[in-house]
Order: structure tokens, then C-alpha cells, then sequence
């Protein structure tokens, strides 16, 4: 990465930096340690020199006019003045000169990607992905994707209806107004065991028709659209994962539903991939799924994840105490944990997606290195 800064000492000068991505996000790096971070203001970023450049040197050399071998620095007084008037410096890789300050990528392979409900959890993965895609301008939705989880004792099913909804609507208001070609909608894959025929109750049941309600409304919008049903999320940025951790190691029981009930997870690095994969105009219409591909029960991906934190024999509240359970957890939590999946993976997948970790151990694993980090 290349980038306008201010040294300590004289002389002043342009300062190339790296960029290393480590577990799930960008790091800025100065190996040379001459430059302050903090006042590094990106100029270009790519692969190498080449990639970035700040300047670029280039002239013709006219008949008569001084030769060296070195170049411009070892001429005449006279040669390096008319070398540095014929100087060319062209716009830098990275550099929005519409916007002066802002990034963008190069247009022949810009991707113009706009989120809705970049502030969540999955949205601070999604993130430094976009950067890095390569498609034409896309919106991405995944407003109400906070509740995609089992990892939440169910408050975050409270007023999701409407909000899942209003965020729907202003998806598909940005999109349009933001001339995106496609618009990608995050949903819920557990939705296929009640099209399959399970039978829901209330409060959970409502938060179920609003899900439906969103994917409809997508789907039926100006602008092309499919939807992107992911398996329940899990990963390092989630902050109810750290709360159990935290919680296992005070050895706290915790609510863990049958296990004859298995449902299909993702993690959030693989949500993130699947999302971006869908962007393609031969999705539009279509309602499409991204789960890791194997069912396992909430206990026993809870189960493992306590053996990684430390704990061998995780306590869990018994079906007796579910009257009792209700005072500190939600009846949706309760009913989405008892909820089991059809047999045989949802289809169809992402064409041309497959998930980084599609065994969960793999998964959690990556989780304990990334914050071990």
C-alpha cells in the first residue's frame, strides 16, 4: 500500500506500508517502522509496487539532448529540468478522484457493492470482502441476520418482524436509487423444515411469516434479486460465542434443547463468501441456500465448543426446568433449538460456493486461534 505521510526528520516523502489479513480482518503494518501509522493517508493499495504506484516516471529522449546512463539523476543541470517537465503522474491505483479521501477499485473491475446492515456481526466480516470481489454493483441485505443465530437466548427475535421489514424495504429503496444491477437478500435457512411441513407456534411463528413476508418482497422489487438462505451463524466476531465461553468457565448450565433436533450451521467467513458468490444476474429469482452441510443438535456443537474453552463436562439445563428456564430465556430460543431440519442438505446451493468449514469442529477451531490471537 502506498501512502502520503509525515516523518519524524527531513526530508518528507511519499512511504510504502503493508497490509497482511490475519483470521478476519486487514492489518496495517510498517516493517521499516519510519512512519506513524496514524498519519499514513492511502494513496493506492495492490499486490506490489507496480500495483500502487505513487509517481511514474516516463519521456522521450529528443536528438542532441544529453545521454547517461543513469537516468534524469546523473545528467546535467539542464537534461533533468526538461526530464522532470515532461513528468507524467498518473491517477493512482485505489484513489477515488471524485471523492478526494475515499477508496474505490480501478472501474474495469469495481465492485460498487452497498450493504444494509453493515453494523451487524456478519457485517464487519462482509466488509473487507467487498474490496477484494469483482462483480458489477451489487446491493447486499442482511438487515435481521442478528437473529440468524442459536448462540442468543432469543432476545434478538424481539421486534424483529418490523424491523426486518423495514429493513427489506430500504434494501430494496438504496438499490434503486443506487443503480444496482442485482440485489442479494440474506434469509434464514431453518425456513425449510416449516415449508416442509413443521408446525410453528407464536411468538416464534410471526418472526417466521415476517422472514417470508422479506424474501417475497425482495423477489418482487424493480431491481433483480435472489435470496440466500444461510445455516444458523457462528463466529469470532460473534459477542454471545464469547458470552459462553465466559459462562463455561463459571460452569454455567445452559439451555440445550433435544438432540434428536439437528439444524445446519455456517460461519460467518463462509456467509460472507456465499453471499458475494451469489452476485451473479443467473441467480436473479431464484431462492438459494448456504449451510455448512451436515445437521448436528445445539448440544452437540455447544458441547464441543465447551471442550475448547476449557470445560469437559458442560451442564445442561434439564426439559424439566423449561418452566423456570423462561424468566432468562425466550421461547423463540427455545422452539428454534427444538426445531429439526429435513433429512438431506437444502437445495439449491450456491452454484460454485463451497464452505471453508463445512465440518463444525473445523470451524470452532478457527473461532479459539482467532481470538487466542
Amino acid at each position: 500500500m502506498t501512502a502520503s505521510t509525515k516523518y519524524r526528520d527531513l526530508p518528507q516523502d511519499f512511504h510504502a506500508v503493508m497490509e497482511a489479513f490475519l483470521a478476519d480482518r486487514w492489518y496495517l503494518l510498517d516493517p521499516t517502522g519510519l512512519a506513524k501509522l496514524s498519519d499514513c493517508v492511502r494513496i493506492g493499495t495492490g499486490s506490489d509496487a507496480s500495483d500502487a504506484p505513487f509517481a511514474t516516471l516516463f519521456w522521450l529522449r529528443s536528438p542532441g539532448a544529453p545521454q547517461s546512463s543513469g537516468g534524469a539523476g546523473n545528467g546535467t543541470r539542464d537534461s533533468r529540468k526538461s526530464a522532470i517537465s515532461r513528468l507524467r503522474y498518473p491517477a493512482p491505483t485505489g484513489y477515488n478522484t471524485q471523492r478526494p479521501g475515499e477508496l474505490s477499485q480501478p472501474a474495469s473491475d469495481m465492485m460498487r457493492a452497498s450493504v444494509t446492515g453493515v453494523r451487524s456481526e456478519l457485517g464487519s466480516i462482509l466488509l473487507p470482502r467487498l474490496a477484494m470481489a469483482a462483480t458489477k454493483h451489487v446491493h447486499i441485505n442482511i438487515a435481521g441476520q442478528q437473529a440468524n443465530s442459536l448462540l442468543h437466548d432469543g432476545h434478538a427475535w424481539k421486534d424483529f418482524p418490523r424491523t426486518a421489514l423495514a429493513g427489506t424495504r430500504r434494501a430494496m429503496r438504496l438499490s434503486r436509487t443506487d443503480g444496482a444491477s442485482m440485489l442479494v437478500h440474506a434469509s434464514f435457512a431453518f425456513v425449510h423444515a416449516v415449508e416442509r411441513g413443521a408446525v410453528l407456534t407464536a411468538p416464534w411463528r410471526s418472526a417466521v411469516d415476517a422472514i417470508l413476508e422479506c424474501e417475497a418482497l425482495a423477489l418482487s422489487g424493480s431491481v433483480s434479486a435472489c435470496v440466500v438462505r444461510l445455516g444458523y451463524l457462528y463466529g469470532p466476531t460473534s459477542a454471545d460465542l464469547l458470552a459462553y465461553r465466559t459462562a463455561f468457565h463459571l460452569g454455567r448450565p445452559y439451555w440445550s434443547g433435544p438432540r434428536k433436533a439437528r439444524q445446519y450451521h455456517l460461519h460467518q467467513l463462509d456467509a460472507a463468501s456465499a453471499l458475494l458468490a451469489a452476485a451473479r444476474p443467473l441467480n436473479a429469482g431464484k431462492i438459494l441456500y448456504a449451510t455448512d452441510g451436515h445437521a448436528i443438535s445445539f448440544a452437540q456443537f455447544m458441547d464441543a465448543f465447551a471442550h475448547r474453552v476449557g470445560r469437559r463436562t458442560p451442564l445442561h439445563l434439564p426439559s424439566c426446568s423449561k418452566l423456570l428456564a423462561r424468566v432468562i430465556i425466550r421461547e423463540e430460543h427455545m422452539q428454534q433449538t427444538a426445531l429439526p431440519m429435513p433429512s438431506g442438505t437444502p437445495t439449491p446451493r450456491v452454484k460454485g460456493w463451497k464452505p471453508k468449514f463445512a465440518d463444525y469442529r473445523d470451524g470452532l477451531d478457527q473461532v479459539i486461534r482467532t481470538w487466542g490471537n
